[in-house]
């Protein structure tokens, strides 16, 4: 028997409509048997659900052990309150669903947000970074976040935005347990020409390159004690405006040497996380650097301590309402 073109594309088509449904429908069952993590807001506190599958409760366990969480914390909804403009920020974007792919030592989370983020989409081109660096962020305005890690008044941390003037989307980059880190980010604003503040500019020779960066050290009294001063740096390097939180950061930023690309997923983003905690790795420093005494509760603040000397790496990237995290731990 001879089959025509005709025949043998249409009995072609069939099986592969035959194996698009039986794929389909295995898919189908994997998401419905899928574990999974629910963020929601009521009565000003926000609840967290979880709902994890028999299949996969003794990973979820022995990831909750090896973290030194108590295994039994998924097992009832975990209530939380946050500051008035926290609160107001996260409200928005409930409620907040994920799968959940958990083992031993990885969790991986997959989902989506209410709302975007940012209204306008964040041009991301990917910048080179230290090697040395533990954590490195993008997002639409990190400028508050980068300021308030020096121990600057209120009003100065003002009087940087309002002189530097970041455009949207911009990074920051942190080395040594969050004792020095670097913004980068795009601005107009000339740096010769900046007026506002004490500054003293001076040429710093960068490795590998033929000519000296010129570099502008700032000096602030530091908040609590006007008799310290906080002495951070102004360059330009990569096409873009870099703030660094001191002199040694400005070095670390202008000759390392060893670099990698930052991030390595270079579509367009509103927020992408990277952390990925180094050999001297203080996970106590750096727990008071990036909660900036935001934890108040001294047995709290010990137990998150613990908990981030326990990773090993953090990824996180947020595509407009669709977010994906992994955690992979030690």
């Amino acid at each position: 028997m001879q089959y025509r073109p005709k025949q043998i594309l249409g009995t072609v088509l069939i099986l592969l409509a035959v194996v698009i449904v039986i794929v389909s429908l295995k898919n189908l069952k994997k998401t419905q048997d899928q574990s999974s993590i629910a963020l929601n807001h009521t009565a000003n506190r926000f609840r967290v659900s979880f709902i994890i599958q028999d299949t996969e409760k003794n990973d979820f366990r022995d990831f909750l052990k090896n973290l030194d969480i108590d295994e039994n914390v998924a097992q009832q909804d975990l209530v939380f309150e946050l500051d008035s403009t926290s609160s107001a920020k996260l409200a928005f974007q409930v409620p907040i669903n994920a799968a959940i792919d958990v083992s031993g030592k990885k969790l991986g989370l997959n989902g989506n947000t209410a709302q975007k983020f940012t209204k306008n989409t964040i041009e991301l081109l990917p910048i080179k970074i230290p090697k040395s660096a533990e954590l490195a962020m993008f997002s639409y305005d990190l400028a508050p976040f980068a300021y308030s890690r020096l121990p600057i008044s209120d009003e100065t941390q003002l009087l940087l935005t309002e002189t530097l003037k970041p455009l949207p989307g911009n990074y920051f980059v942190s080395f040594n347990s969050g004792e020095d880190f670097a913004f980068y980010f795009r601005s107009d604003t000339k740096l010769e020409n900046i007026d506002t503040f004490p500054i003293d500019a001076s040429a710093q020779s960068t490795t590998g390159a033929e000519s000296a960066n010129k570099v502008y050290q700032l000096k602030f009294p530091a908040e609590g004690n006007e008799k310290l001063e906080v002495t951070p740096v102004l360059f330009e390097n990569q096409n873009l405006k870099i703030f660094a939180s001191s002199p040694k950061a400005a070095e670390i930023v202008l000759n390392t040497q060893e670099t990698f690309e930052y991030p390595q997923d270079n579509t367009n983003q509103d927020l992408d996380i990277y952390f990925e905690p180094r050999e001297e790795f203080d996970s106590q420093k750096f727990s008071q650097f990036i909660t900036k005494g935001g934890i108040y509760n001294q047995a709290a603040a010990d137990k998150f301590t613990q908990i981030l000397s326990k990773i090993k790496s953090i990824s996180f990237t947020l595509k407009g309402t669709a977010f994906s995290a992994l955690i992979n731990l030690k």
